[in-house]
C-alpha cells in the first residue's frame, strides 16, 4: 500500500505486450472486479424464481403421462433446478470462498 492508502494501479498490458497471433503464447490474465452486492442479489432472485418454476415442473410430472415423457421432464427438470440451486450459491458466497475468483 502506498502512503495514501490506495493501491497502487497495475499497468494494463498493451498491444506491444501481448504475445504475437499463432505463437502459442497466452495474453496474461487480468482479473475481473466482483459483482456489486445489488447485482449479485437480483440474479439471486432470478434464479430464485427459475428453481420455484422447476421445482413446480418437476411436480407436474407427477401426473399421468407417457413413461419416457414423464422421465425426460423430470431430468430436465432437476438438470436445471440443480444448476439454478448451484449458481445461487456461488452468488452469496463471500468473494474470497469462490472458486476461480480472489
Amino acid at each position: 500500500m502506498s502512503p495514501t492508502g490506495r493501491e497502487p494501479e497495475r499497468p494494463r498490458p498493451s498491444g506491444d505486450d501481448l504475445p504475437a497471433a499463432g505463437t502459442g503464447e497466452t495474453a496474461p490474465v487480468v482479473p475481473s472486479a466482483p459483482l456489486p452486492l445489488a447485482l449479485r442479489l437480483l440474479l439471486v432472485l432470478l434464479l430464485l424464481g427459475l428453481v420455484l418454476f422447476c421445482v413446480f415442473g418437476f411436480l407436474a410430472t407427477l401426473e399421468p403421462l407417457p413413461g419416457t415423457v414423464r422421465w425426460g421432464f423430470r431430468a430436465i427438470y432437476l438438470l436445471v433446478g440443480t444448476l439454478g440451486l448451484g449458481g445461487m450459491a456461488w452468488l452469496l458466497l463471500p468473494a474470497g470462498l469462490r472458486p476461480g475468483q480472489r
